[in-house]
């Protein structure tokens, strides 16, 4: 069985070390990136399962880049955004551009690994609905 490639954007190093041993550990493959255009160079070029987005980035911010990732259509996965941004009108904007979930930092590591396992992992119904049961 092949492992499932998570690609992880954001500018902060220190979160994209922290995500990578959360998944790493779950037995996922992690690609990272720390801008909009290297995300999407990755995109063009390997395949991935699910991308978790930072929104506060230099040039395009998260939004933007998840707005771009759906008008191409080079990319179907999953969008879970991970953001200090946490105002009611940022997570709606979140959603509104197609993310699937929304989490806020600081984050918990057993909160990374129960939404990126309900999206493509091999959680139970009864963990996928605990899941959303804090969505908002």
């Amino acid at each position: 069985m092949d492992k499932k490639r998570i690609l992880c954007v954001d500018d902060e190093e220190g979160v994209l070390n922290s995500v990578r041993r959360i998944l790493e550990r779950k037995g996922y493959q992690f690609v990272a990136a720390l801008n909009g255009e290297e995300a999407l160079n990755i995109i063009s070029s390997v395949s991935v399962d699910l991308i978790i987005l930072d929104v506060v980035m230099p040039g395009m911010d998260g939004y933007e880049l998840l707005k771009e990732i759906r008008l191409s259509k080079q990319c179907s996965a999953p969008v879970v955004m991970l953001t200090a941004k946490n105002k009611l009108y940022d997570i709606l904007k979140g959603y509104g551009e197609g993310a699937v979930y929304y989490i806020t930092k600081p984050f918990e590591s057993t909160q990374i690994i129960k939404i990126v396992d309900h999206f493509i992992g091999d959680s139970s119904e009864n963990e996928k609905e605990a899941v959303f049961e804090t969505r908002l």
